[in-house]
């Protein structure tokens, strides 16, 4: 319910920024305490930052290799590998709530491999 305030859900950078706001402004000591121990917590847990894997299987008649290329060019924040299963793996860290996370990057991977698949028709393309 907390990350719904947020439109990503990364409640967590914005608490953390007005409680360095709060720590330069506050004067009272027992204030001063309690925000000091919420940034020290705050800084310790980020529950906030989470990691996504998505499988793909590289699609009949591909070459692995040129989805892999062009993949990076457009997923530059994913790490991709060529699993054993012959499946491309994409491993993208984010912030915001998980369900946020999620969204963005199967849209993310949706866009891209619509844009390989651009990419590899006008290369195939008589031109």
């Amino acid at each position: 319910m907390f990350e719904e305030l947020f439109g990503t859900g990364d409640w967590q950078r914005d608490l953390l920024r007005e409680v360095r706001v709060a720590e330069e402004s506050a004067n009272s000591p027992r204030i001063r305490e309690a925000v000091a121990l919420l940034k020290e917590v705050l800084l310790e847990v980020d529950e906030c930052i989470h990691t996504v894997t998505i499988s793909q299987p590289v699609p009949t008649g591909w070459d692995a290799q040129f989805l892999i290329t062009h993949l990076r060019n457009e997923c530059d924040d994913a790490q991709i590998n060529l699993a054993n299963s012959g499946e491309i793996t994409l491993i993208f860290t984010r912030r915001g709530s998980l369900s946020y996370v999620e969204n963005s990057v199967n849209d993310d991977v949706r866009r891209a491999l619509a844009a390989v698949r651009q990419i590899a028709h006008r290369a195939l393309s008589p031109g």
